[in-house]
């Protein structure tokens, strides 16, 4: 069973276009979205949520539609935004019971064994708790109601390591319990080591699927400076050079037995292997896009062709129009305005409230 499913979606803003898009998160399946900045991954959040609507195709959660059934979707996912904007003057565990009695549930016992958990430090107002307190708090306020559904935007972003694996470890016992989970994150390194499956976004485009279930490893990067190497052993194995000149750089998705054995028969004296960043991962995917080939080569002519074609790309998805700048500020002072409301579940009101206010200043216009 699909969980979620986008549908030929796309949606025109005024400096951003996705691309027609069809993806699905299957039923208990830990997914990740990953893209560098500006790839379209808060873009697919507010679309999931229904703070935009798309401008073409639909989507589907629990097999209920995301516009016209929004409020029965709400009530079972819990979400924690990059950004909140909480009301400051309110106390944290007030904010909980309110999500908690917002779902229709009565019992408060996972707020306290969550703030312990976290260790978010009480005793103060929303507004008094330091950037990484509210952050947990979000976390706690997405996982308080146990939601079918959880999505958690730029985990990356969270300026504490421990913070963050302690929240993959509950995500994957959440995960065990039943629960879908979707990580919207620029890092390919923890992403890598908790996603069952991972889609790559750039420019508002899904270029890659992934299936992350039977790899033993993440992604590696080879580099190395010795020059006399038969560089003929890494391709058999599967790798991609990434850069050549006074340093070499490989790109590498194996199994890390056969690198090492390829290492070992090539003589390599001075090599680092490191984990690939998404920057590498990416590369190397649009590379492939564009150069297809079983075991591509890239050099400079070809990294300089994939630049041209990028850059045109870029020039034609520049077109705006004044429908899409009109909708696009509809939804972003919904989206700013009421952002931490995903405890609750009045989000159609909002938004119908917030298209009444936007035709009120049309007919003021009509009537100058």
């Amino acid at each position: 069973m699909n969980i979620v499913e986008f549908n030929n979606v796309s949606k025109n803003l005024s400096n951003f276009k996705l691309q027609p898009t069809s993806f699905y998160v299957k039923e208990k399946e830990i997914l990740g979205i990953l893209g560098k900045k500006d790839s379209g991954k808060s873009t697919l959040y507010k679309l999931m949520l229904n703070f935009f609507k798309p401008s073409k195709g639909n989507i589907e959660i629990f097999g209920l539609d995301t516009q016209s059934e929004s409020k029965e979707i709400k009530m079972e996912i819990g979400a924690a935004p990059q950004s909140n904007w909480y009301i400051d003057n309110m106390r944290p565990v007030s904010l909980l019971k309110q999500t908690i009695k917002s779902r229709g549930k009565k019992t408060f016992e996972e707020i306290e064994f969550l703030i312990e958990y976290f260790d978010l430090k009480l005793g103060r107002k929303i507004g008094d708790l330091s950037y990484l307190d509210k952050r947990k708090l979000a976390l706690i306020n997405a996982l308080v109601t146990n939601p079918r559904l959880i999505i958690i935007d730029e985990p990356d972003n969270i300026p504490d390591t421990s913070t963050r694996i302690k929240l993959y470890d509950i995500l994957e016992e959440k995960n065990r319990e039943g629960a879908t989970v979707i990580l919207l994150t620029s890092n390919l390194k923890e992403a890598q080591s908790i996603c069952h499956r991972i889609i790559y976004f750039m420019d508002g485009e899904l270029i890659e699927t992934e299936d992350q279930r039977n790899k033993l490893s993440n992604d590696k990067i080879l580099r190395f400076y010795d020059k006399d190497v038969n560089k003929e052993i890494f391709y058999k194995i599967g790798c991609k050079l990434v850069k050549a000149g006074n340093e070499s750089i490989f790109y590498y998705n194996g199994p890390l037995d056969l690198l090492a054995e390829a290492i070992y028969k090539s003589g390599l004296i001075d090599y680092t292997v490191e984990d690939s960043t998404l920057d590498e991962k990416i590369s190397i995917i649009e590379k492939e896009r564009i150069l297809p080939s079983s075991n591509v080569k890239f050099d400079k002519d070809s990294s300089d062709n994939l630049e041209k074609v990028e850059v045109n790309k870029k020039v034609e998805d520049k077109a705006e129009n004044n429908e899409a700048v009109k909708e696009e500020q509809v939804e972003r002072n919904l989206y700013d305005q009421n952002t931490v409301i995903i405890s609750n579940s009045n989000y159609d009101e909002l938004i119908e409230a917030a298209n009444k206010q936007e035709q009120g200043k049309e007919d003021e216009n009509v009537n100058l």
